[in-house]
C-alpha cells in the first residue's frame, strides 16, 4: 500500500512541475518513504514514466498492477487494463505540456518586455517550484522537517522584484496583518502583510504617544498577494511601538517592542 501512494504521488509530481500540487505531493512521497521504513537519504528528479526504459513502453512502468488488487478480470483483461493506463498516462503528459508551454509564454513575455508585475510574479514563484518539486527519501523525520522548512522558506520568500523586500506569492483569502518577528528586535524586524484583492496601502509606524514615527508604504497601489515590508528603528530610542494597516476597509493594529 505504501509503495502503491509512493507512486501515485511520484505521478502527480511528474505532472505538476510549477505547481503547488507537485510540491505537496512531494513532501507526503517523503512522508510515506518514512512510514514505509525505507532507508532514504538524496533525492531523485524523476520524469515521466522513465522508471524502466529497457521495457517495451517504459511509460507504464510507473502504473502497474497491485497484485492485491481484486479486479475483475471478465470486465477488464490485461490488455484492456493495459489500454486504461496509456489514455492515463497521455492525460497526465498532456496536462505537464500545458503547463510547461505557459511558463514559456511567461518567459517570453518577460524578455520582451510586455509582462505584467502580476505575470513577473507568477513566473518567479513557478521557478521557485520547480527547484523544490523533487522526489526525496529523508534519513528520518529531522531530515523531512528541515525539507519542508526549506521548501517553505523558498516558496514563500520568493520577491517579485529584485529590488524590492516584498513579497508576493499566492492569493490569500483575507486581509490579515501578522505580528512582527523577531519581537522584541534590534534595529530591524519584518512586517508580514496578506491582501485578497488590489487596492491602495498605508502601512504606518506609532510610538507609544500615538505620534506618527514612520510611514513604511505611503497610500500605495498593491496588488492582490503576500507581503513583507523591512522596518528599520536604527534612529529610535527603546520602547514599545505600533503599526497599523490601512486597506480599504481592513484597519488593524499591532504592538511591537524595539530593545537596544
Amino acid at each position: 500500500m505504501y509503495e502503491s501512494a509512493m507512486t501515485g504521488f511520484q505521478e502527480i509530481v511528474n505532472q505538476n512541475p510549477y505547481s503547488y500540487e507537485g510540491l505537496i505531493a512531494g513532501l507526503d512521497y517523503a512522508a510515506t518513504s518514512l512510514l514505509s521504513g525505507g532507508q532514504g537519504g538524496g533525492e531523485n528528479n524523476l520524469e515521466l514514466g522513465m522508471s524502466n526504459p529497457e521495457s517495451e513502453n517504459p511509460r507504464l512502468q510507473i502504473f502497474t498492477d497491485d497484485p492485491y488488487d481484486k479486479y475483475d478480470s471478465k470486465r477488464f483483461n490485461k490488455e484492456d487494463r493495459k489500454a486504461i493506463r496509456e489514455n492515463v498516462i497521455n492525460s497526465f503528459q498532456t496536462s505537464r505540456d500545458i503547463e510547461i508551454e505557459k511558463v514559456k509564454s511567461l518567459e517570453k513575455k518577460v524578455r520582451e518586455g510586455n509582462a505584467g508585475k502580476n505575470e513577473r510574479s507568477a513566473l518567479n514563484v513557478k521557478k521557485i517550484l520547480s527547484e523544490v518539486i523533487k522526489i526525496k527519501k529523508p534519513r528520518d523525520i529531522t531530515e523531512h522537517i528541515n525539507n519542508v522548512n526549506g521548501n517553505i522558506q523558498k516558496v514563500f520568500g520568493a520577491t517579485n522584484d529584485q529590488n524590492s523586500n516584498e513579497v508576493i506569492n499566492i492569493i490569500p483569502t483575507e486581509y490579515s496583518l501578522s505580528q512582527n518577528y523577531p519581537n522584541p528586535f534590534n534595529p530591524t524586524t519584518k512586517i508580514n502583510f496578506s491582501l485578497p484583492e488590489d487596492g491602495k496601502i498605508k502601512l504606518t509606524i506609532y510610538d507609544i504617544l500615538g505620534r506618527e514615527v514612520n510611514r513604511l508604504i505611503n497610500s500605495e497601489f498593491r496588488s492582490a498577494g503576500r507581503y513583507t515590508v523591512e522596518f528599520n528603528g536604527a534612529g529610535l530610542s527603546s520602547g514599545v511601538y505600533f503599526y497599523r494597516i490601512d486597506a480599504g476597509k481592513f484597519v488593524q493594529t499591532k504592538r511591537m517592542v524595539l530593545l537596544k
